[in-house]
């Protein structure tokens, strides 16, 4: 946005002309002409961007008739009336409230060029903010991010229309979407409240744009739902956007609770997540623990069942070779089944070490994490417990081949 060399112009000779009333669009003052009036005049009529009518000794001229600019002495009384066209070309506004009524740009966020506040004798955007244009300005930053973070916008009423911005929001059970509307009519309101930060809604539409940030949209999400909260809470006969900004606190607030939550609970399911894969992986080695005794241990029944067999058995050749031979495999099974013992102590030693950090990082005021990493070591300690007797139940087992050899 930029001020126009014209314009400012214009302001230069309503200030020399010491801001005389408006009358609508018009100033007028009756004065005595100096150089710096003079060179102010002939500049503007030249530019022909402004009606200037000017009455010098009784004669009239106009910049609407297309007059050529009056040859001016020093201190010559003249008679001066500038018409402002309120345009592009410049907008005169009696005051901040004056201008928030009637400027129609304002309702989109958008600050019109060559614009001058009477009483606050400042052009906007030329000249350092007083405090109530500062929270115009604020405001208009606050639709054009609302803009920003809005599912979408009406603008079929016109340029000088407010925005009907629509935030398309979960319900409370996460099935059905609603719409919620918010309208950026200005009011005057604004001036009393303090300037909204919005700085951390800027700070969220930037990583949005940036898409470098894993929670970008679950942030953008978030914020949407908190302001949608809060323009719920408006009274019905209430004016929306100042509204809002008198509770924008409320909106932060409102976001970083509900963002703490979101974040509790992705901590939780990663967290759950984490632990389902553990549990998982210790369940297979025990599975693996077990599968791998399985070959040796099929080998047992086929020795009893020897046994038998050996009772109708007469060659003492055929005893010791029986015997002999039940030695070793009850001895290799029995290696095997404390081997595995052993792979499953040290199987018990890394599930310590790896259950005792998830109990250190979890939360101790979260009780459903609490709760899930009970059930997980509940059911894992159940299994070592259950897998540790059979075990040893295996090596008992292992020596009964031998057993019935000496019965025989």
């Amino acid at each position: 946005m930029q001020t126009s060399e014209h314009f400012k112009q214009l302001i230069s000779l309503y200030r020399e002309l010491e801001c005389p009333a408006l009358e609508g669009n018009t100033f007028k003052k009756t004065s005595t002409s100096s150089p710096d009036l003079n060179g102010l005049l002939g500049a503007l009529w030249i530019s022909r961007q402004y009606t200037i009518e000017l009455t010098v000794d009784g004669a009239n001229h106009s910049t609407e008739m297309e007059d050529s600019f009056p040859a001016l002495t020093e201190n010559q009384t003249l008679d001066i009336t500038v018409t402002v066209p309120q345009n592009e070309k410049g907008f005169f506004y009696k005051d901040v409230s004056n201008w928030i009524v009637s400027a129609g740009s304002l309702k989109k966020g958008r600050i019109a060029d060559n614009t001058y506040l009477v009483k606050e004798n400042q052009i906007v955007d030329g000249e350092p903010d007083q405090e109530g244009v500062a929270k115009v300005r604020k405001a208009c930053e606050l639709i054009q991010k609302l803009s920003e973070l809005a599912h979408y916008h009406d603008e079929k009423l016109g340029n000088n229309s407010a925005f009907r911005l629509v935030f398309v929001v979960p319900d409370k059970d996460d099935k059905v979407y609603r719409p919620v509307i918010l309208e950026t009519h200005l009011t005057d309101d604004i001036l009393q409240e303090a300037q909204p930060d919005i700085s951390l809604l800027g700070e969220i539409l930037q990583e949005h744009h940036a898409s470098n940030n894993i929670h970008a949209s679950e942030r953008l999400s978030v914020y949407r739902i908190a302001l949608a909260e809060i323009i719920e809470k408006m009274p019905t006969d209430t004016k929306a956007f100042p509204y809002l900004v008198k509770h924008w606190p409320d909106v932060t607030e409102s976001f970083n609770k509900s963002w703490e939550r979101y974040l509790s609970g992705f901590s939780f399911n990663k967290l759950k997540a984490d632990m389902a894969k553990q549990q998982a992986e210790f369940s297979q080695k025990l599975s693996d623990t077990v599968a791998s005794l399985s070959g040796r241990l099929f080998s047992l029944p086929i020795s009893i069942a020897g046994i038998a067999l050996l009772e109708r058995a007469d060659s003492s050749l055929v005893n010791w070779f029986y015997l002999l031979s039940s030695l070793l495999i009850s001895y290799m099974v029995f290696s095997a089944v404390k081997i595995q013992r052993e792979n499953l102590e040290n199987v018990q030693a890394s599930y310590n070490m790896v259950f005792s950090e998830f109990s250190q990082i979890t939360d101790k005021e979260n009780s459903a994490i609490q709760k899930e990493l009970h059930d997980v070591l509940d059911r894992l300690n159940k299994t070592f417990s259950n897998l540790a007797r059979n075990l040893g139940i295996y090596r008992f087992i292992a020596w009964l081949p031998l057993l019935g050899d000496c019965r025989i």
